[in-house]
C-alpha cells in the first residue's frame, strides 16, 4: 500500500498535534486542580479568617464606643456602637456560613451567646447613663428653683424690723449657701463619680435641711410659711433624686465591670481559639495548592522535553521524506542540464514525487527522441536563466515601488486625518471659548454688582468653577493632535537591538504598556531633555528574557512612592486617575513578565520590563510577534 506525499505530511502533523493535545490535557488537569484548590482558599478559608478578625475589631469598637459614651454621652459614640453591632452580626453570619467543623460551630455559637449578653449590657449602660443624666438635670433645676424662691420670695418677705429678723436672714443665707455648694458638688460628681464628691453632696444636703428646720421654727408670716413648704417639698424630691443617682452610679459600675469582662472574654475567645482555627484552616489549602502546583511543574518538566524530542524526530523524518526525492530530481535535472540525455531517475514509491520522476523520465525520452543537440539545449537553458533573472528583477522593482506607494498613501491619509482633527478641534474650541468669555464677563459683572449678597456669591462661585473647567478643557482640545513629546520639548531616543528573538505576546496590549511608560516619562521630563527606550536579549538560569527599559531625565521617584507606584489609584500627578501603571503591571504579569521602578544614579527614573521569550498565557489575540515590533 502506497501513501501520497500529502498523506505522509498529514500523518506527521497529526501525530505532532495529537502529542501536543495530550501534553496540554495533562497540564490542564493539573492546572484545574490548582485552580480548584485556590478557589477553595479564596472563597472559603480566607473569608473565614477575615470574618474572625473583623469580629474582634467590632467587639473592641463597641467596647470603646460604650466607654466613651459613659464618659461624655456624645451621640456619636452611640452611633459608632450601633454600626459596629451591625458589622459584627454581618461578619458572624458570614463566619457561620463558611465554617464546617463541629468545633468551629461550637465556638461560633459561644461567641454569639457572649455577644448577645455583651450587646444587652452595652444598651443597658447607655440607657442608664441617659437616665442618670436626666436626673442630674432635674436636680440642677430643683436647686436653681429653690435658690430663686429663697432669694426672690422668702428673703424680701422678712420683716427687717420685726422680732428675730437677724436669725431669719442668717438662716436663709445658710440655706442659700448649702444649695449652692450642693449644686457645685453635684456637678463635680457628674463629671467624676468619686466617693468624696458623693459624701460632700450628702453633707451639704444635711446642712440645708438643718438650716431649713431652724428657719421654720422662727416666727414666720403666713406667706413665708407657704413658700418654705414648697422649698421643703422640692428638697425632699431632690434628696430622692440624689439617692437614685448614686444608686444608678453603683449599677453603672457593676455593669461596666461585667461589660469589660465580657469584652476580654470575647477577645480571648477570638484570639486564642477562633482565629487560630481559621489560620489552621488556611494552611491545609495552601499546602494542597503548593502540592498541586509542584505536580504540574514536575509533569511539565517531563512532557515538554519529550514533546520537543518527538516533534524534532517527526520533523526530521518529514524532511527526509521530502529531501530524498528532491535530491533525485535535482540530480536528474543537473545531469540533463549537463547534456546527459541517457540519465534516468530511479522511480520508487507511490507518491507525487514518484509521478513527477516518471514524468521527468518521459520528458527526457521525448527530448532524446527529437535529437536536440547539446548546444541548442545549453543555449535554451542560458536564455531561460536570463529571462528568469530579468523577470525576478522586474518583479522585485515592482514590489518595492508598490510598497513605497503604500507607505506614502498611509502617511498621506494620516496627515489628512490629523489635519482634519486639528481643524475640527480648533473650530470647536474657538466656538466654545467665545460664549465662555461672555459667561465669564457676566459673572464678573454679577460679582461686582452683588458682592454683598452671599446667596448670589454662592451660585456665581459654582458657575465660575464650571467655566474655568470648560476653559481648561478647550485648552486641552487645542493641544490635542500635537505629539506629547513635541509639546513637552522632549526627544525620544531608541536603543533597541536589531537581532532580538521572537516572543509570543498580544501586540496591542504590549503597545499600551510602552505607550503608558513613554507618556509618564515624557510628562516627568524637563524641556530639552531626552527619554530613551532600550530593549536587549538576556539569558539567565531560568530561561531567556527580553529586557526593556524606559529612562527619563526628570526629578526621579521618592523612596516612599516606589513601593506604591503600581498600586491602583496611586498617582503623583494632579488630575491623574492612578490606574495607568496599575494596568501596565497587570498586562505585563498576564504575559508572564515582571515590571519594576527605580531611580537612575545620574538622575531621573527608569521603568524596567522583563518579558519571557516563551510566554504561555496571553490574554487575547495570541500571535507570534517580533520583539522589535
Amino acid at each position: 500500500m502506497h501513501f501520497s506525499f500529502t498523506s505522509k505530511v498529514a500523518v506527521g502533523l497529526g501525530v505532532i498535534l495529537l502529542l501536543g493535545m495530550l501534553s496540554m490535557l495533562f497540564i490542564y488537569r493539573g492546572l484545574n486542580t490548582v485552580d480548584k484548590t485556590v478557589d477553595t482558599l479564596a472563597e472559603v478559608e480566607e473569608p473565614t479568617s477575615l470574618a474572625a478578625y473583623e469580629m474582634e475589631i467590632n467587639v473592641n469598637g463597641i467596647g470603646l464606643a460604650v466607654l466613651k459614651y459613659l464618659d461624655d454621652a456624645d451621640p456619636v459614640y452611640r452611633a459608632w456602637a450601633s454600626d459596629d453591632d451591625m458589622d459584627f452580626r454581618r461578619f458572624h453570619k458570614q463566619y457561620t456560613r463558611l465554617i464546617n467543623t463541629p468545633l468551629e460551630r461550637a465556638l461560633g455559637e459561644e461567641i454569639s451567646v457572649l455577644f448577645e449578653e455583651f450587646q444587652r449590657l452595652a444598651t443597658r449602660l447607655m440607657e442608664t447613663k441617659d437616665q442618670q443624666a436626666g436626673m442630674f438635670a432635674q436636680v440642677t433645676r430643683n436647686l436653681e428653683k429653690m435658690d430663686r424662691i429663697i432669694d426672690t420670695r422668702i428673703q424680701p418677705a422678712i420683716d427687717r424690723r420685726g422680732p428675730n429678723a437677724l436669725p431669719k436672714v442668717e438662716e436663709s443665707m445658710k440655706m442659700e449657701a448649702a444649695i449652692a455648694e450642693m449644686g457645685l458638688w453635684t456637678t463635680a460628681y457628674q463629671e467624676e463619680s468619686t466617693t468624696r464628691y458623693r459624701r460632700l453632696i450628702f453633707i451639704r444636703e444635711q446642712e440645708f435641711k438643718h438650716a431649713l428646720a431652724r428657719f421654720q421654727r422662727l416666727d414666720l408670716n403666713q406667706g413665708n410659711r407657704k413658700r418654705v413648704a414648697v422649698v421643703q417639698q422640692m428638697s425632699d424630691q431632690t434628696s430622692v433624686l440624689v439617692r437614685d443617682i448614686v444608686r444608678l452610679e453603683d449599677t453603672l459600675d457593676e455593669n461596666t465591670a461585667r461589660f469589660v469582662d465580657l469584652r476580654f472574654a470575647m477577645d480571648n475567645l477570638l484570639d486564642d481559639e477562633i482565629q487560630i482555627l481559621a489560620l489552621d484552616d488556611l494552611t491545609i489549602p495552601r499546602r494542597e495548592a503548593d502540592q498541586a502546583a509542584d505536580a504540574v511543574i514536575h509533569t511539565t518538566s517531563y512532557l515538554i522535553p519529550a514533546y520537543i524530542l518527538v516533534t524534532i524526530a517527526l520533523g526530521l523524518l518529514l524532511i527526509r521524506l521530502i529531501n530524498q526525492p528532491l535530491t533525485r530530481l535535482m540530480c536528474g535535472t543537473n545531469a540533463i542540464g549537463g547534456g546527459n540525455l541517457d540519465y534516468r531517475i530511479d522511480v520508487r514509491g507511490g507518491d507525487e514525487f514518484t509521478d513527477l520522476a516518471r514524468d521527468f523520465n518521459r520528458m527526457v525520452e521525448q527530448l532524446q527522441a527529437t535529437l536536440v543537440s547539446k548546444r541548442l539545449l545549453e543555449t535554451s537553458e542560458a536564455n531561460l536563466h536570463s529571462t528568469v533573472a530579468e523577470l525576478r528583477h522586474e518583479i522585485g522593482e515592482r514590489e518595492r515601488a508598490e510598497q513605497e506607494r503604500a507607505r506614502l498613501q498611509a502617511r498621506l491619509r494620516r496627515s489628512e486625518t490629523m489635519s482634519a482633527m486639528g481643524a475640527l478641534v480648533a473650530g470647536v474650541a474657538h466656538e466654545v471659548r467665545n460664549p465662555l468669555f461672555g459667561i465669564s464677563s457676566t459673572l464678573d459683572a454679577m460679582g461686582a454688582r452683588f458682592k454683598d449678597r452671599e446667596d448670589v456669591h454662592r451660585y456665581t462661585s459654582v458657575l465660575r468653577e464650571e467655566v474655568d473647567r470648560l476653559s481648561r478643557l478647550m485648552s486641552e482640545l487645542l493641544d490635542y493632535g500635537k505629539p506629547l513629546a513635541f509639546q513637552a520639548g522632549v526627544e525620544i531616543v531608541s536603543r533597541i537591538e536589531t537581532d532580538l528573538p521572537e516572543l509570543r505576546l498580544d501586540k496591542a496590549r504590549l503597545s499600551q504598556v510602552f505607550q503608558n511608560l513613554l507618556q509618564n516619562a515624557v510628562q516627568h521630563s524637563l524641556p530639552g531633555s531626552a527619554v530613551s527606550i532600550e530593549a536587549t536579549a538576556a539569558a539567565e538560569n531560568e530561561g531567556a528574557w527580553i529586557s526593556c527599559a524606559v529612562k527619563d531625565s526628570g526629578a526621579g521617584l521618592a523612596e516612599d512612592d516606589i513601593e506604591r507606584l503600581f498600586e491602583p489609584f496611586f498617582t503623583r500627578r494632579r488630575g491623574g486617575t492612578g490606574l495607568g501603571l496599575a494596568i501596565v503591571r497587570r498586562i505585563v504579569e498576564e504575559h508572564g513578565g515582571v515590571i519594576s521602578a527605580a531611580n537612575r544614579p545620574e538622575g531621573g527614573a527608569v521603568m524596567a520590563v522583563r518579558l519571557p521569550v516563551e510566554a504561555d498565557d496571553v490574554s487575547d489575540g495570541d500571535s507570534w510577534r517580533s520583539a522589535k515590533s
